[in-house]
């Protein structure tokens, strides 16, 4: 009987409370998931990446940081008109705390990979939470004065990532339903299997290599395509050493064409090549 063991009564309850519109499709999905796993890795040799692939939309590349800002203009026009409230299509139960505005969006573009993400985490036992999405050049404003300036916790308006709409910011009860330094979400089931698995998903993890001066964040992932996250992941498998931006950077620099290879050894995070 499943109330004489605690863990069948944890699963099937976490399986009913996850029951509104495409969250039916567990099942199927864990299954596409596992068939997807040997096909995503053909984008890699024995040794090497192969061509660097093209993206799935020119925003999955496009660069932001604190030398490559955002426009005010560009970011109410271009990306707040395609943005949609999570809390539209994914059970309150992924949700909590949401930041400045109090309600979640998300850029359209990550609809559907970040439903099977949280879909295929719930299966492997995890439970994951979402903090904050987009945030509009006033939000991040009040965030980066609140914060005291300081560039090792908020970016200045304009140079934020999660103006994109495809930046997420990842928690857990366990933790607080917090994001932020100190709070210990790389120490737990979660950031273990996000680390491990959402770039299968489409997503990968911005700042692990000090960019801009943000320390390591551990919660904060970004959507740029499975192709792509799939090249990264490849990268670092062959010891590149760089990060997403650098990778960013290359497609602003070069366009989709020509090859991206890791240098051997890496001395510099921003040392890659072009060919």
């Amino acid at each position: 009987m499943s109330e004489d063991n605690p863990e069948i009564t944890e699963k099937a309850d976490k399986a009913n409370i996850i029951s509104r519109r495409g969250f039916l499709k567990l099942g199927a999905a864990a299954t596409q998931a596992q068939a997807n796993r040997s096909g995503e890795l053909n984008y890699t040799s024995d040794r090497e990446p192969l061509n660097i692939p093209t993206p799935e939309d020119p925003l999955c590349v496009k660069l932001v940081d604190r030398e490559h800002v955002l426009e005010e203009k560009y970011i109410k026009e271009e990306i707040e008109t395609e943005l949609i409230a999570l809390g539209q299509f994914t059970p309150e139960v992924f949700l909590r705390n949401a930041d400045v505005t109090g309600r979640v969006r998300i850029h359209s573009l990550i609809t559907r990979p970040l439903e099977d993400l949280l879909i295929s985490s719930t299966i492997a036992g995890c439970d994951m939470r979402i903090r904050s999405g987009f945030r509009s050049w006033e939000e991040q404003d009040n965030i980066f004065k609140r914060e005291g300036n300081n560039n090792n916790t908020s970016m200045p308006p304009g140079s934020s990532q999660h103006h994109t709409g495809l930046a997420i910011d990842f928690t857990t009860p366990k933790i607080g339903n917090v994001a932020r330094q100190g709070a210990g979400f790389e120490k737990t089931r979660e950031y273990d299997w996000l680390e491990k698995n959402a770039w299968k998903h489409g997503f990968v993890i911005s700042y692990d290599k000090n960019h801009d001066g943000i320390t390591n964040e551990s919660w904060h992932w970004v959507y740029v395509g499975k192709n792509i996250a799939a090249y990264f992941q490849a990268l670092r498998k062959n010891n590149w050493n760089g990060d997403i931006f650098d990778l960013q950077k290359a497609y602003l620099e070069k366009g989709y064409a020509g090859q991206i290879a890791p240098n051997k050894p890496l001395t510099n995070v921003k040392k890659y090549r072009l060919k």
